[in-house]
């Protein structure tokens, strides 16, 4: 337990890590291997993993240089870029910025789109299987679903926010 209330412990970090990295897209692994076969699903798989995590390094790199380089503390991916594109180009880089902001949103509203349709349709057959009787249309639940996730968007506390990773990580 960390001294500091303003900080969590190494437990709920690690709830906020598992429940981000594993989240709902834990499913897609096996359907993925499913399509490719176990000849070439694994091999490609990491790959693609070691290909990922080289440009996540690569991005740390950059963002370590053009933070010493202009003394900045804890550049975003907009500063990074808007600040590579700058010196590469010789401008104010605000159209790297803006592009690499507008994929981040375009990314997000994707996932987020993926992610209340999955769970929608989870709860549905779940409520449906419990009970038969009760059928609502799945409209209804991505709704529901919604208003839920924008409720919880209001939580500011990493310690409550841990609390919810975990009973969503036992969830998965």
């Amino acid at each position: 337990q960390c001294s500091d209330t303003n900080q969590i412990s190494a437990v709920e970090t690690f709830m906020h890590f598992l429940k981000g990295n594993i989240g709902s897209g834990f499913l897609s692994i096996p359907f993925a291997m499913s399509l490719v076969g176990l000849t070439i699903g694994p091999p490609l798989l990491c790959l693609v993993s070691t290909l990922a995590l080289y440009c996540m390094l690569l991005i740390l790199k950059c963002a370590d240089h053009l933070s010493q380089k202009y003394d900045i503390r804890a550049p975003g991916y907009g500063d990074v870029v808007q600040l590579a594109f700058g010196d590469f180009f010789n401008n104010d880089g605000m159209l790297g910025r803006r592009l690499v902001d507008a994929f981040l949103i375009a990314n997000q509203l994707g996932i987020c789109a993926v992610y209340f349709i999955l769970i929608s349709q989870t709860v549905k057959s779940f409520v449906e299987n419990y009970y038969p009787n009760f059928v609502l249309p799945l409209k209804v639940y991505t709704v529901l679903i919604l208003v839920f996730v924008m409720l919880t968007s209001f939580i500011w506390s990493m310690k409550t926010l841990a609390v919810l990773s975990m009973f969503g990580n036992l969830f998965i």
